[in-house]
C-alpha cells in the first residue's frame, strides 16, 4: 500500500478526522505511512486472517487498550462496533484486558517477593 493510499483510508476511517501524526507523518516521509500499511496487510487486513471482522476488531481494541493509546482506543471501539459488537462485547473486552493488566501487575512483585521470602528465613 502506497503512503497516499494509507493516508487516504485512514481518513476516511476517522471521517476525514485522522490523527495528527497522519498529516505529519504524510508531510515529512510519506514512507512511514506505507510502512503503516503492509504492517496492515500482515495482520487484520490480511486475506488470510482467521478472524472474522468483528473478532478482529475487538483483538485489535484490547492491544490498543493495553498500549493505553486513546486515540487508537476511540477508533477502534468505533469500527468494532461498526462491524457488529455490542456494547457489552466491548465492555467485557475492556474487563478481560483490566484482568491481564492486573496480573502483569502481580508478576512485577515477584522481585520483592523474592526478597522478601529471603530474609524471612
Amino acid at each position: 500500500m502506497s503512503g497516499k493510499q494509507v493516508h487516504d483510508s485512514l481518513q476516511e476511517m476517522f471521517g476525514g478526522n485522522a490523527p495528527k501524526a497522519v498529516g505529519l507523518a504524510w508531510e515529512l516521509d510519506e514512507s512511514i505511512l506505507s510502512d503503516t500499511g503492509t504492517s496492515r496487510a500482515m495482520s487484520i487486513g490480511n486475506n488470510k486472517n482467521p478472524f472474522d471482522a468483528k473478532t478482529s476488531r475487538l483483538l485489535f481494541l484490547a492491544a490498543a487498550l493495553a498500549k493505553g493509546d486513546s486515540e487508537c482506543t476511540r477508533a477502534q471501539t468505533k469500527m468494532a462496533l461498526k462491524a457488529g459488537a455490542s456494547q457489552e462485547e466491548i465492555i467485557f473486552v475492556m474487563k478481560i484486558v483490566r484482568h491481564a493488566a492486573f496480573n502483569g501487575v502481580l508478576g512485577n512483585f515477584t522481585p520483592a517477593l523474592e526478597v522478601l521470602t529471603e530474609t524471612s528465613k
